[in-house]
C-alpha cells in the first residue's frame, strides 16, 4: 500500500513595511492632488510624477484612479474618526463640540506647520460613488451627529438634527477656504468663534428676528387689465 505524503502549504507573506510605506506615500501625495483637481481631474501620471515614478510603479498598488481616491477618501475618514473620537469624550453636547474642534483645528495647526499630512477634502466623495467609501462616509455623519445628542436637542426632530449635522460638518469642510488668514497660534480662538456659532447661533440671545421685506419685482398688473404694451413687467425675458 502506498502512502501519500501531504506537503505543509506554503505560507503566504503579508506586505512588506517597504510596500506598506510606499503604499501610504502615493496615498499622501494623491491626497494633494485630489484637494485641488477633484476625482476627474486625478490622473495616475501626476501622483506618479510627483514621487518620482512612472505610472506603472502606482498601478501596481492601485489599479486605477478610482481605487486610489477611494483610499484617498478613506483616509481622510480615518482621521475625521480620530477628531470624532476626541469630541465623543465629552460629557454633554458643547463639550464635545469643544473637544472635537480643538482636534480638527490642532490638526490643521500642524499641517500649516507642514508636521503632518495633508486631510483629505470630500467635495467629490459623491462623484466617486464608492460603496465602500459611502458606508464609511455615512458612518463618519451618523457619529458626527452623535456629538449634538443630549439634554440641548431633546426637542429636534430627526431631520431637525441631521440638518444641524450637515451645518457642522459643512464649516469644517469650508474651514480650508478661510482658514488661512489666521495665523495657526491663533486657532485657539477660532475654535471659540466655531463653538459660538454651533452651539449658540449666530443672534444674540433674546435678539429678535426682524428681516428687511424682499423687494415686489413683478408688481401686480393694474385694475381693469394686463399691462401696456411696451411694458415688459412680469414677461419672460425673450
Amino acid at each position: 500500500m502506498t502512502e501519500t505524503l501531504e506537503l505543509p502549504a506554503k505560507a503566504t507573506r503579508g506586505p512588506t513595511r517597504r510596500f506598506e510605506q510606499r503604499k501610504t506615500a502615493i496615498v499622501a501625495s494623491a491626497v494633494e492632488v485630489l484637494n485641488r483637481k477633484g476625482v476627474r481631474g486625478m490622473t495616475l501620471g501626476e501622483v506618479a510624477a510627483s514621487l518620482n515614478l512612472v505610472p506603472t510603479g502606482v498601478i501596481y498598488y492601485f489599479k486605477n484612479k478610482e481605487d486610489l481616491a477611494a483610499a484617498c477618501f478613506l483616509k481622510g475618514v480615518e482621521r475625521f474618526s480620530q477628531f470624532l473620537a476626541a469630541g465623543e469624550a465629552g460629557a454633554d453636547a458643547r463639550e464635545r463640540l469643544t473637544r472635537f474642534f480643538d482636534a480638527y483645528l490642532d490638526y490643521r495647526r500642524r499641517m500649516a506647520l507642514q508636521e503632518v499630512e495633508p486631510l483629505t477634502t470630500f467635495n467629490d466623495v459623491r462623484a466617486l460613488n464608492s460603496a465602500p467609501v459611502n458606508v464609511a462616509y455615512v458612518d463618519m455623519f451618523r457619529r458626527a451627529r452623535g456629538l449634538l445628542d443630549g439634554p440641548e436637542t431633546t426637542e429636534l426632530t430627526r431631520l431637525e438634527l441631521n440638518a444641524r449635522t450637515h451645518m457642522l460638518l459643512s464649516e469644517i469642510f469650508w474651514a480650508p477656504v478661510w482658514l488661512h488668514r489666521h495665523d495657526p497660534e491663533d486657532y485657539g480662538r477660532v475654535t471659540r468663534r466655531l463653538l459660538s456659532i454651533t452651539a449658540d447661533g449666530l443672534a444674540a440671545p433674546g435678539a429678535a428676528w426682524n428681516p428687511r421685506p424682499l423687494p415686489d419685482l413683478i408688481p401686480e398688473p393694474p385694475e381693469g387689465g394686463g399691462f401696456p404694451a411696451n411694458c415688459s413687467c412680469g414677461r419672460p425675458p425673450s
